[in-house]
């Protein structure tokens, strides 16, 4: 039965109405409850509530926000004893909180099918889709947007209504489901982060305009300089097929002797080719990304001036001007999106597409020009908190490889020296504080060949990185596993129970698991590669020069190692990005709950989440307390996830964004 919560005086000839007395009657002695809102649009600040939902699968009330706002639920909502089901739940929250509501226990199901499929982009998860996944309904979502012009008619009620009604079958679906994969732990994390994801997009950063506006424009000149520097590259060195006497324009509207644009992959690999530059790479693909050609720097001059070029670019696009956009006209804040869940179980943040453009709070420069920019309001100041290490150290005790623990037990000091003295001999005798003032070439190379490793990398992918032979990368690669013997058990471990399970294993702690897509498809090629006699045919083919090797059997192989490839650099860097994601996410949720049980709600501000790093802006009075109490949080959720090494966190009270 569907009713209406409205006024008295109004009849809706389809549904009986009642009030809101009653209707709160009614849940009670419920315990689980559907929840759902359609508002005006997506932000708290401009737009309004104009009908709210409750229901279970036989009753469901369509409240007139208008007539009863949500307030009027705030006590049934908060009821600890309840659990709230929504879809989205971040979005109805931003609502809520903006009436000064916190809901109590969350079950959103938009997050379990999350953590159901994690891995798997074909799975659609709007409520229309796990309605029918779950309960074969399909509900009429071409009624979403009929309330603004219809308001309360029989279409709406009844679109409304749905939107709650099927949501405890959906959650008794999920649990089964869940359950069934060790995954209640892992949901129960992200139903309770949600609200705390939820109010770090509600609290909003606040940015000097005038301070952004002056970066831009110096980004802006700058990039002209270096257009026009490469521009006199080209001319200087006579590259007559790019100069042309009938002037084009520049992207700021300026007439250029050089027609090449330098903002063009596709121009520069060809520009790039004739002056025999490399831009081929291990993959057979022609690329100009900086990443590839800054090996080649040293020995073509063109280079330092368009990688150059090309980070500026990437400033001018990336934080430009449009940015500006994104400050609220009612709070003078920025609140950008969030993702709560990657592959990983990191969260991510920004929107590139033009519709819904907000800026990336994660990738912004870690220097004074970006994020001295952003300031607290009068009379605040920034609670700066990063973990110290903290994926090094989460790496330390998933490996527990013995010399990478005896770094961290003794307080070494520079991790990249340190390894570097294990994997080059004429170093091991050299006290660790010199090696960086005397051997910075090698600590660098012993720096990207960790990054690499962690990465799944190999000795191609550290000759690649650092511009080296295959041998060299080799010999780097095997000295690295013979220093530290842990790590390349710990690889064959992960990689091995990966291919045997098909998921990786985020971590322990929650079990969450990223599920390896195709997973079938990649047991159907290893079982057709490892057939006997496969490379028998595989090579008689290939000296054919035949159809079937060209068609056939050499995209299998390919596809097959592709996806051997892909399967393991997950598994060797999954856990670590996981488990360091999820003790930020518990560090937050500690953080989240002191602050409601101490009335500190809008108050305390948690104004970005960055993988590692928490920053919060609080009263000055409350600075040195929020700080004490953010390092102790922090530290107590890092001894959650590592047992053995722990992980430190620091905190600084600033004016400024510091960290």
């Amino acid at each position: 039965m569907i009713y209406v919560v409205d006024r008295s005086d109004t009849i809706y000839p389809d549904f009986p109405t009642i009030s809101i007395e009653t209707m709160l009657d009614y849940f009670k002695d419920k315990s689980e409850i559907g929840f759902d809102t359609e508002t005006t649009g997506f932000d708290p600040y401009t737009d309004k509530i104009l009908t709210y939902q409750l229901g279970i699968s036989t009753d469901q009330f369509v409240v007139n926000a208008e007539y009863y706002p949500v307030r009027n639920v705030k006590e049934i909502l908060e009821d600890r004893s309840k659990t709230w089901i929504m879809h989205n739940a971040a979005f109805d929250c931003l609502f809520l909180y903006h009436n000064n509501i916190i809901p109590s226990n969350i079950w959103d199901s938009f997050l379990a099918e999350a953590v159901l499929y994690k891995g798997d982009p074909s799975v659609r998860k709007a409520l229309s889709d796990v309605a029918y996944r779950y309960c074969n309904v399909t509900l009429d979502k071409a009624a979403r947007g009929l309330i603004y012009r219809d308001n309360l008619n029989k279409r709406v009620i009844n679109y409304a209504a749905g939107d709650v009604k099927f949501l405890p079958a959906i959650k008794r679906n999920q649990e089964q489901l869940l359950d069934s994969k060790g995954l209640m732990k892992s949901i129960s994390l992200e139903n309770k982060f949600v609200k705390v994801l939820t109010y770090v997009k509600y609290c909003g950063i606040k940015l000097n305009a005038d301070c952004w506006t002056n970066k831009c424009n110096e980004d802006a000149k700058l990039l002209k300089s270096l257009e026009q520097q490469l521009d006199t590259w080209i001319e200087d060195n006579n590259i007559k097929e790019y100069i042309d006497t009938q002037l084009s324009l520049d992207i700021f509207g300026e007439h250029r002797k050089v027609k090449i644009q330098w903002s063009s992959p596709k121009q520069v690999v060809a520009l790039f080719k004739k002056l025999g530059i490399p831009v081929w790479t291990a993959e057979d693909k022609e690329t100009a990304d900086v990443r590839h050609i800054q090996r080649y720097q040293d020995d073509f001059s063109i280079l330092p001036i368009y990688i150059e070029y090309k980070k500026v670019e990437k400033l001018v696009s990336t934080y430009g001007m449009e940015v500006l956009k994104n400050i609220n006209s009612i709070t003078n804040r920025i609140h950008t999106s969030f993702k709560q869940i990657m592959k990983t179980g990191r969260i991510s943040s920004g929107d590139k597409s033009s519709a819904k453009y907000s800026i990336n709070l994660q990738n912004l420069p870690a220097d004074e020009r970006h994020r001295g920019c952003f300031i607290p309001e009068e009379g605040n100041v920034f609670v700066n908190a990063d973990y110290s290490q903290q994926e090094a150290v989460v790496f330390a005790n998933k490996t527990q490889d013995k010399n990478l623990i005896e770094f961290f037990e003794k307080g070494l000091g520079d991790m990249h020296s340190y390894i570097a003295s294990k994997i080059y001999p004429e170093l091991a005798e050299v006290p660790l504080a010199e090696i960086k003032k005397k051997y910075p070439e090698l600590r660098d190379k012993a720096k990207s060949a960790s990054f690499a490793l962690q990465y799944g990398g190999n000795g191609n992918t550290i000759a690649d990185n650092l511009n080296l032979t295959k041998e060299e990368g080799n010999n780097i690669y095997l000295a690295y596993f013979e220093a530290f013997p842990g790590v390349r058990q710990y690889f064959d471990y992960v990689a091995r129970k990966s291919f045997e399970d098909g998921y990786v294993l985020i971590d322990e702690v929650t079990k969450s698991k990223c599920f390896i897509f195709q997973f079938s498809e990649y047991k159907r090629l290893k079982t057709r590669v490892n057939n006997p006699g496969f490379w028998q045919d595989y090579n008689r083919e290939k000296q054919k020069g035949s159809v079937t090797f060209e068609n056939i059997l050499k995209p299998m192989v390919t596809k097959y190692f592709t996806m051997k490839g892909q399967i393991e650099r997950m598994a060797y860097n999954y856990p670590i990005q996981g488990t360091a994601a999820a003790m930020t996410k518990v560090a937050a949720l500690y953080l989240f709950n002191y602050i409601v049980e101490h009335k500190l709600f809008h108050r305390v501000k948690i104004v970005n989440l960055i993988h590692d790093e928490i920053i919060l802006e609080v009263p000055e009075e409350l600075a040195e307390a929020i700080a004490e109490q953010t390092k102790y949080y922090m530290e107590q959720a890092g001894d959650i996830f590592c047992n053995i090494i722990p992980v430190k966190a620091v905190p600084v009270v600033s004016k400024k964004w510091e960290h």
